[in-house]
């Protein structure tokens, strides 16, 4: 699996495990709607600063969106 695709899987995951929609994760990482979604179909990859918010958002470690394991 793609670096991409992993972050898309890996981002799927704990949204779902922390119970929030795109626009609540997008709104409080201060990322558009648009991007969160490129980024959770595995289209693009979140530049460094969007990884960051969005661990903190759904707290985690990087490590954890990144790696193959949750």
């Amino acid at each position: 699996m793609n670096l991409a695709l992993t972050v898309a899987h890996n981002l799927q995951f704990w949204r779902h495990a922390r119970r929030l929609t795109v626009t609540e994760i997008a709104s409080k990482a201060s990322i558009s709607v648009e991007s969160l979604r490129s980024i959770e179909a595995g289209t693009i990859l979140p530049t460094p600063e969007q990884l960051i918010s969005i661990c903190e958002v759904l707290a985690i470690l990087p490590s954890q969106l990144v790696g193959q394991n949750k």
